[in-house]
């Protein structure tokens, strides 16, 4: 598996991540552009990494009004907090949003 561009990865080589992916602990995964990751009060075991785009974590209220909370850039991490809590349960919505140069 290619170096993946994040601090938590930096100090492990590919021959590392290669085993970790042997293993099921480490996979990729492509998302189509506006696809919800997990929806609140999904349960997340696990962290995402955004390798390239971004994420957006969102919310909406009664209203139907969407707000952005929060932009994951790549190399950064998201879901961390839920995936490492005790209940698992997601209470804002994950959207990817994954931006070419063909977006304006």
């Amino acid at each position: 598996m290619k170096k993946i561009a994040s601090p938590l990865f930096q100090d492990l080589s590919e021959a590392e991540l290669d085993t970790l992916a042997a293993a099921g602990h480490l996979r990729t995964r492509q998302f189509a552009k506006h696809e919800v990751i997990f929806r609140a009060g999904s349960c997340v075991r696990e962290i995402g990494i955004v390798l390239r785009g971004s994420v957006h974590i969102e919310n909406l209220d009664l209203w139907g009004t969407k707000s952005i909370l929060s932009s994951v850039g790549a190399g950064q991490a998201f879901a961390e907090t839920y995936a490492l809590s005790l209940t698992h349960n997601v209470l804002k919505s994950c959207f990817i949003a994954v931006k070419s140069a063909n977006d304006s």
